[in-house]
This record gives C-alpha cells, structure tokens and sequence, in this order.
C-alpha cells in the first residue's frame, strides 16, 4: 500500500465541493497535455511533471490518498478503489 496526497486547491480555487460531491480527484495538466502520456515522465523524482505522471499511472486498488487545501489543512482521508 502506498499513501497519496493531491491538493484540493487554493484560495480563489476551492475544488473540495467537486473532489467529495463526485468522489473524485482532478488534476490540471499542463501544456503537455494528457496526463496519461508519457511526456511527463522526463525530469528528477520530484519534479512535477514526474509527480503528475507517477500519479497518472502508479496508484492501486487500496492505496490511501490524502487531500489537503492550500498546503496546510488536512481535509479528508480516503483509498483508491480501482484506478484505470
């Protein structure tokens, strides 16, 4: 099992209400595209492309995921149930 973390935004973009209405996660990709690609997976370890694509592609049916706001607040703990 491995534990997650995605933001639900900011202030002046609060995405909780659609993170927990519709029991998902969004992410906005960048100019490269589709998440799912293989464009992010250049770069170190750290870098955001390389979270991006290590989000698109590695988390499995009973990984935890942790959703914070703005980087500082806890919001919600939950675990993947199928992933595509």
């Amino acid at each position: 099992m491995k534990v997650w973390q995605i933001a639900t935004g900011e202030p002046g973009r609060d995405y909780r209400g659609l993170f927990f209405d519709h029991d998902m996660m969004i992410m906005g990709p960048s100019h490269l595209g589709d998440a799912l690609s293989n464009r992010y997976a250049k770069g170190n370890a750290n870098s955001p492309n390389r979270q991006v694509h290590s989000f698109a592609h590695s988390p499995k049916q009973g990984d935890r995921i942790l959703t914070i706001f703005c980087s500082c607040t806890w919001v919600n703990v939950g675990f993947c149930l199928a992933f595509w």
